[in-house]
């Protein structure tokens, strides 16, 4: 069954990184039930952006590890997702 068309399985789940894909193009949604700036919840954030920040990697065929400094393209996108998720929480009408 194809996760993304089938959203029941997200009841049960703390958070999410998926691709949505129609005719216009695709899109990487973090989906989370719900979003607290506590220590759990910023941890749940952190692990669903390192999925999403691996698949994008893997998606453009940019390699990475700790051999010759390759993780610095992996480091600096979770601190762009990071970094911007925390700006629009903290500046967001609640």
């Amino acid at each position: 069954m194809d996760k993304a068309n089938d959203m029941e399985w997200l009841a049960k789940a703390d958070g999410t990184a998926m691709v949505l894909e129609d005719k216009s193009g695709m899109d990487r949604v973090i989906w989370m039930e719900k979003f607290a700036m506590n220590h759990s919840r910023l941890g749940v954030l952190v692990h669903e952006i390192t999925h999403a920040t691996v698949r994008i990697l893997e998606h453009k065929g940019i390699p990475f590890s700790s051999h010759q400094n390759q993780d610095e393209t992996f480091a600096y996108l979770m601190d762009y997702f990071v970094s911007n998720f925390i700006y629009l929480y903290k500046n967001i009408d609640k």
